[in-house]
């Protein structure tokens, strides 16, 4: 999902689809909620307007006729997959190397001060190291899981969550509930499917994660509620992930950790912890990934003395497929 993204939008474009989207409320709660929310998004510079649910229904008619009310937004999908590879064809063409396959297992530390990653080769079975001027973890969820092989503490709670695809384009928008953030309250479409999210529950580690016992029927239900049918559509995929949530949970109420930060921060340890060489960027998201990198960027050549404008935001991301050619134009 996508919400004033611009910069990500224009050198991404090919694997982006700014639909639009709506804000609906199915029941009295969810239609009350519309002027509070329509507030918080001018606050947020996002524009919002209410329509009636007959405008609703007159353009995407397949939505629930229970709608009472909702909010137009601006908003999109894009393709995970091929948005991840666009970036990786870039780093390449400009001179990075890509080592797929490879587990960071250690870091040689040597003055307080990281000078290599060891990393297992998962093909060969066998360790390899890998000189460095500096370290970025950039790894998601298993970022908490790379900070202890530093001897490093970093607040990450791996969130865990599936997803469910349906064949069929039903809506030509995305499709989300006036409700706070809750399991199955949002409805994308993405070529010829329609993907119904997410769940979440906390984790303690993001390996091996699958769906819940329960998470296909009651994303089958929730989307049931939107589009009247959606439950009897045949399944394309079911999958599950981790979000990298910023922070520790904390225990009682919030079981789910959604109070949890969206937001991501890049950690110095060297001034946090007295360790040279290392930094983290820690939570975020997909729809963030490009300031993400440029935020990491800018600290890096702030620690190497390179004096550089990041210049990601003009550069025209080539297309996922030159990732397996390549490169070639």
């Amino acid at each position: 999902m996508l919400r004033g993204k611009p910069h990500l939008s224009r050198i991404a474009y090919p694997c982006i689809e700014y639909s639009g989207g709506f804000f609906i409320g199915l029941d009295e709660e969810e239609a009350d909620r519309s002027e509070e929310f329509i507030a918080v998004c001018a606050e947020a510079g996002i524009p919002a307007k209410a329509i009636s649910a007959s405008e609703l229904l007159s353009l995407e008619p397949r939505i629930s006729a229970k709608a009472r009310t909702a909010v137009r937004v601006p908003d999109g999908s894009f393709d995970a997959y091929r948005l991840a590879m666009m970036f990786f064809t870039a780093a390449r063409n400009l001179g990075a190397q890509i080592l797929p396959w490879r587990e960071a297992v250690g870091f040689d530390i040597s003055a307080r001060r990281v000078v290599a990653v060891i990393a297992r080769n998962l093909y060969s079975a066998r360790e390899e190291r890998i000189e460095a001027d500096f370290v970025v973890a950039a790894a998601g969820a298993w970022t908490g899981k790379l900070g202890r092989l530093a001897g490093l503490s970093i607040p990450v709670t791996p969130a865990a969550g599936a997803m469910l695809a349906v064949k069929g384009r039903l809506v030509d928008h995305v499709i989300s509930r006036l409700r706070p953030p809750s399991d199955g309250d949002i409805l994308v479409p993405q070529r010829g499917l329609s993907i119904i999210g997410s769940t979440q529950r906390l984790s303690d580690d993001p390996d091996w994660i699958t769906p819940a016992p329960g998470d296909v029927e009651l994303l089958r239900a929730a989307g049931e509620e939107l589009i009247p049918g959606f439950s009897a559509l045949p399944v394309h995929a079911v999958w599950a992930a981790a979000r990298p949530l910023s922070g520790k949970a904390a225990s009682g109420e919030d079981a789910e950790g959604r109070s949890l930060s969206r937001d991501f921060t890049v950690v110095d340890y060297e001034a946090s912890d007295g360790l040279a060489g290392f930094a983290s960027v820690v939570g975020g998201k997909a729809t963030v990934l490009r300031a993400m990198g440029e935020k990491a960027a800018d600290l890096v050549c702030a620690k190497l003395g390179i004096k550089a404008e990041c210049r990601m935001r003009d550069y025209s991301l080539p297309s996922w497929r030159r990732f397996f050619d390549g490169g070639r134009p």
